[in-house]
């Protein structure tokens, strides 16, 4: 059952980030953090359009995404096994960028709800969510449009 119209959650890369840092898929672990905003019940389904490219060298624009629906579930729990990062030598640094619409806030768990009335909260959360995965953000740019938020992170290649 799905709760919103689109894609409340979207998160758009420019370089296949799997060969940038973590050899386990990075964006499933994004996704898993920010669902972990959202109340009990209230999951994150990926419908298919986790989109990569082996080899993307791009200025601007983001050639891979992965689209989100909310759903209404029990996540189905699998230990993580870690592995050591692979990290892409000629890459210096690649960006990632996080969309949240805002009809999908009205999901998120209450103490988060409270935080958003202040703008940065969003922001913060973001940040700690990447944090935990990439080492090296360079740079943040946040922009929120009438519909959804847009965290854009640039990451460095270290």
């Amino acid at each position: 059952m799905f709760l919103t119209k689109g894609f409340p959650v979207a998160i758009y890369y420019q370089y296949n980030i799997g060969n940038f840092t973590n050899a386990k898929d990075p964006i499933e672990r994004i996704s898993t953090k920010l669902e972990e905003l959202f109340i009990d019940g209230v999951r994150l389904l990926l419908d298919g359009s986790h989109v990569r490219y082996k080899e993307s060298y791009v200025k601007d624009g983001y050639p891979a995404y992965a689209l989100y629906y909310l759903e209404r579930a029990e996540r189905l729990q699998n230990p993580e096994d870690e592995s050591p990062d692979n990290m892409h030598p000629d890459k210096k640094t690649t960006k990632l960028k996080i969309q949240i619409k805002k009809d999908a806030i009205p999901y998120m768990k209450k103490e988060i709800l409270h935080q958003l009335k202040n703008k940065t909260f969003i922001i913060d959360i973001s940040l700690k969510i990447v944090e935990d995965i990439f080492n090296n953000i360079i740079g943040i740019n946040f922009i929120e449009h009438m519909e959804y938020y847009n965290i854009e992170f640039i990451i460095g290649n270290v």
